[in-house]
C-alpha cells in the first residue's frame, strides 16, 4: 500500500500516510483493499481539481469497511479502529437514503453470508408470484451471494422509494426457472429494468449465433449480464417493463460496445414475460400450448429421485471391485487416524469408523454394487449409508435388481436438450452432466417384502396417464414387459412406452422445436395419437436404449460399440 502512492504529492496522499497507514498496522491483509479504495479515490478527487477545505485533515470519504450483507452489530468489543469504522458504516445502513446500488458483487453459490438480516430479505425471492412458498425442492442457488447483493440494493432503493440499482452479475437468474420469484419481485419493485446479457458462459458452451467464439468479459467460466433497474416515487401498481439487448462475441469487441453506448443509444428490445417463470430472456412461447399438453415424465413415473452421492468417492467408489474390498478390509486392520490419513476422510455426517467396525467386514463387501458413475464409464460402489451420504435406496434400491430407468434433467445448463439416458444399474448424481442433478425414473418398483423369497415388482407408471393412452391407441396394457401376453397383437407394455419416450427425446427435430421449454423442466413428450406411429417410434426407441447399454445385434456385443439409427 505504502509503495503504490510512495511520491505521490498533494494533500490526500500524505493524509493517508500519516493518519491511515499506521492505524492499519496488524490488519494489512484484511483491510488492504479498503486503504487501496480511500487512496485511489483520493487521488481521483485530486486530478478534478477538488480541494478539501480543511486541508490538516479533510473529510473522510464515504467508504467504509463493513460487511453490507449483515445487520447493524454491537462494536464495542472492537479495537478503537475497526469499531469506529463498523459505527460510521451502521449509520448509513440505518440512516442515510440509498439512491444508487452499484457495482461487481461476488458469486459464490451457497455463500455464508447467512445473517439474519440478510435471509429474512431474500424469504421474499423465494415465493412464488401467488404468495405462497416456492415449489421448489431446492433453493440453494438463490443463497449465491450476488443474489444477496440484489436483494441487498433493492431493499434499501425500496426504503428510500427512487433510486437505481446497477449491478455485472452471474446471468443465471435471467432464466433459470428457480430464481421466479426474485424476478417477480423485482417487477414489483422497479418502474424499467434494462438487462444487457453479455453471455460468455464457457459452462454451458455458448458461441455466437453464427457459431464464432463467444467470450466471457472477466476471466471466468460463468457467464455474465447488467441490469439496471429504475424506480421512481411515482411507481406505478403494474409490474415494469423489461427491456432485453445481449452480445456475443470477442472480450475486446464487447468492451468497444459497452464503451461507446449508453441507454438512449442501445437497441433494447421489450420483453414478453408471462407468469409463473416472467423470463427475463426473450422466448420462444408460440408451440407452448402443444407442449403443455405432453406427458411429463416425472407425472409419469411417480417413484423418482436424483442420482446417488457418496460425498466421498475417492473411498466409495472404484472402477475396481477388488479394491473396495481392499478399502473395506483396512478399516478393520489399520489405526482409524492412519486411515483417515491415508485415504484423505473426515468423520461427519454418517461416515464414523468406530460405528462401521461395529458390523462384520463381509457384511459391508456384500454391499459392493454396480454403478454407472459417468457416460459409458462404470465404476462400483459400497452401497450402504455408513460410506454414501445419499444413497436414496427407497428408490435407486430398485435398479439393484433387473430394471431400467430413464436419466433426465429438471433444468439443463447447455444452449440445447441432450439430457437423457438410460440405466439398467444404480446411477452417481453427475451420471449424465458434470454439474449434477440427474434424475432417476425406474421403470419398475420392487415390493420390499416379497411373498415367499418371490421378487415381486410393479409399474412404476402413473395409472390415469397409462388408461389415457390405452383409450387413445386402442390397446391394452401388460403391467411388465416379460409377461408372454406382453407381445401378443393389441398390447403394450412398461417396456414399448419407455422406448418410444426414449425415441421421441432423441429426435432432433423435437428437441430443436421444443428446446425453450426442454431447458427449463422435466421434459414432455406427446401422447401418441395412433398404434401405427408409436409402434414405429417404439422400433426406434429400442435401437439407441441397446446401443446406449451396450446390449443387442448392432452394438457387435460389448466389442463394437459402433451403431447407426435416423429418428427424426
Amino acid at each position: 500500500i505504502h509503495k503504490s502512492f510512495q511520491g505521490q504529492s498533494g494533500i490526500w496522499s500524505s493524509y493517508v500516510e500519516k493518519h491511515l497507514l499506521p492505524r492499519l498496522h496488524g490488519f494489512e491483509i484484511l483491510m488492504g483493499a479498503y486503504a487501496m479504495c480511500h487512496l485511489k479515490i483520493n487521488l481521483l478527487l485530486k486530478e478534478t481539481g477538488y480541494i478539501p477545505k480543511n486541508k490538516e485533515m479533510p473529510q473522510r470519504l464515504g467508504v467504509y469497511l463493513t460487511n453490507a450483507l449483515e445487520e447493524v452489530k454491537d462494536t464495542s468489543t472492537l479495537n478503537d479502529l475497526l469499531t469506529q469504522e463498523a459505527k460510521a458504516a451502521a449509520i448509513v445502513k440505518r440512516d442515510v437514503p440509498v439512491m444508487v446500488a452499484f457495482g461487481n458483487p461476488p458469486y459464490s453459490g451457497e455463500s455464508k453470508n447467512v445473517d439474519k438480516f440478510i435471509m429474512d430479505l431474500m424469504k421474499d425471492y423465494k415465493k412464488e408470484s401467488t404468495g405462497k412458498k416456492l415449489k421448489e425442492k431446492n433453493t440453494k442457488w438463490l443463497n449465491d451471494d450476488y443474489a444477496k447483493f440484489i436483494r441487498l440494493g433493492e431493499h434499501y432503493i425500496t426504503k428510500n422509494k427512487e433510486g437505481i440499482l446497477a449491478y455485472i452479475t452471474n446471468h443465471n437468474y435471467l432464466d433459470n426457472p428457480t430464481f421466479r420469484g426474485m424476478r417477480w419481485h423485482l417487477l414489483n419493485s422497479f418502474d424499467s429494468i434494462y438487462i444487457y446479457d453479455l453471455h460468455g458462459n464457457s459452462k454451458k458452451r455458448e458461441t455466437a449465433p453464427d457459431g464464432s467464439k463467444d467470450e466471457n468479459v472477466f476471466d471466468i467460466m460463468q457467464g455474465v449480464a447488467i441490469i439496471i433497474a429504475v424506480k421512481t416515487k411515482e411507481k406505478s401498481n403494474i409490474l415494469a417493463p423489461v427491456y432485453y439487448l445481449d452480445s456475443y462475441g470477442k472480450r475486446d469487441i464487447k468492451y468497444k460496445r459497452l464503451w461507446e453506448s449508453n441507454l438512449e443509444t442501445m437497441s433494447f428490445q421489450k420483453l414478453n414475460y408471462k407468469k409463473p417463470d416472467y423470463f427475463f430472456v426473450p422466448k420462444d412461447f408460440k408451440a407452448e400450448a402443444e407442449y403443455n399438453k405432453g406427458i411429463r415424465i416425472k407425472e409419469l413415473f411417480p417413484n423418482n429421485s436424483v442420482g446417488v452421492l457418496s460425498h466421498r468417492d475417492s473411498f466409495s467408489i472404484s472402477t475396481s471391485k477388488k479394491e473396495l474390498e481392499k478399502r473395506i478390509n483396512d478399516i478393520y486392520h489399520i489405526d482409524k487416524d492412519c486411515l483417515l490419513k491415508r485415504y484423505q476422510l473426515q468423520e461427519k455426517n454418517k461416515f464414523f469408523i468406530d460405528k462401521i467396525k461395529t458390523n462384520k467386514e463381509a457384511s459391508y463387501i456384500k454391499e459392493i454394487q454396480k454403478i454407472n458413475y459417468r457416460i459409458f464409464d462404470k465404476a462400483y460402489i459400497i452401497y450402504n449409508d455408513r460410506f454414501v451420504d445419499r444413497t436414496r435406496k427407497k428408490v435407486l434400491a430398485n435398479l439393484i435388481k433387473p430394471n431400467l430407468a430413464i436419466i433426465t434433467q429438471s433444468q439443463t445448463f447447455s444452449l440445447a436438450f441432450n439430457h437423457i439416458f438410460i440405466s439398467d444399474i444404480l446411477s452417481d448424481l453427475n451420471y449424465i452432466s458434470n454439474l449434477g442433478g440427474g434424475s432417476v425414473f425406474p421403470l419398475y418398483i420392487y415390493d420390499e417384502k416379497p411373498f415367499l423369497e418371490i421378487k415381486m415388482r410393479k409399474t412404476n407408471l402413473e395409472p390415469e396417464i397409462i388408461q389415457k393412452i390405452e383409450k387413445k391407441l386402442g390397446l391394452k396394457f401388460v403391467a411388465d414387459h416379460e409377461f408372454p401376453e406382453a407381445k401378443k397383437s393389441g398390447n403394450f407394455s412398461p417396456l414399448d412406452l419407455l422406448d418410444y419416450i426414449y425415441a421421441v427425446l432423441h429426435s432432433p427435430n423435437y428437441r430443436e422445436k421444443y428446446q425453450e421449454f426442454l431447458k427449463i423442466d422435466f421434459p414432455r413428450v406427446p401422447y401418441p395419437e395412433d398404434e401405427q406411429k408409436f409402434k414405429k417410434l417404439v422400433k426406434l426407441g429400442s435401437q439407441p436404449r441397446e446401443t446406449h447399454l451396450l446390449q443387442g445385434k448392432k452394438c457387435g456385443g460389448r466389442q463394437n460399440y459402433i451403431t447407426n439409427y435416423d429418428i427424426q
